[in-house]
């Protein structure tokens, strides 16, 4: 019993914190304030109540149109709200409701974030990554698996690992072959991970990243990934 109901205080956060991650994908690229004004329609504009801002229930009660202008909301809503939901409840599965738990979560709805702009606005936001960065060292003094020093040098090593393909790829291709964004992130990854973890992220990172991009291009035909 007490298992379920940590499964479901986790599904809970998660969807609201989910939510919230909607309004950074979407403020943060358009320098909107995350604070100022309340919740709105992204194509008319109008303030939403409360019964339109219930994670995931408001998208299908509606419709996934605005109860204002009858616009197509974007599925992506809905997407990112059920994502963070599952990856808390993993995260808490694994770690337990700790203090490493709450690390783990906020590191997960950062990159979900970070993933979701760059896939829509082709961007990774500079104060998302700052953001993370800081809060990963700030989280190792008081340890959740990593000391000070550590998160420090998976920063370094995250950013470093980076810099140097991008170097390399501008040397060989010619063009810009590593986005300044991907090296602030694997940094801010960093401090969480610490400098080994971070080895593993990068190499699943460059080796998924390879397999969609071949499929990508074949799809598309377009060379910028």
């Amino acid at each position: 019993m007490a298992s379920f109901v940590y499964a479901f205080v986790a599904l809970v956060l998660g969807l609201v914190v989910g939510s919230f991650a909607n309004v950074l994908i979407y403020r943060i690229p358009r320098r909107i304030s995350i604070l100022r004004p309340g919740s709105f329609c992204p194509e008319c504009r109008e303030p939403l109540t409360a019964n339109e801002k219930i994670p995931v229930l408001s998208y299908l009660t509606l419709g996934g149109r605005c109860a204002h202008c009858g616009k197509k909301i974007s599925p992506r809503y809905p997407l990112v709200e059920l994502a963070n939901a599952l990856g808390w409840l993993g995260v808490f599965a694994v770690e337990g409701f700790t203090f490493a738990g709450v690390v783990g979560c906020i590191l997960f709805t950062g990159l979900l974030v970070a993933a979701a702009t760059d896939l829509t606005e082709g961007v990774i936001p500079n104060k998302l990554c700052l953001g993370l960065g800081i809060f990963g060292l700030a989280a190792s003094f008081y340890p959740f698996g990593l000391e000070p020093l550590e998160s420090l040098l998976g920063a370094l090593v995250g950013g470093g690992l980076l810099l140097i393909f991008a170097v390399l790829g501008r040397l060989v291709f010619r063009r810009e072959a590593m986005g300044g964004g991907d090296l602030k992130l694997l940094a801010a990854s960093g401090a969480f991970l610490g400098w080994k973890l971070v080895l593993v992220a990068a190499f699943i990172a460059v080796v998924t990243g390879a397999l969609y991009g071949v499929v990508y291009k074949i799809i598309t035909k377009k060379e910028t990934l």
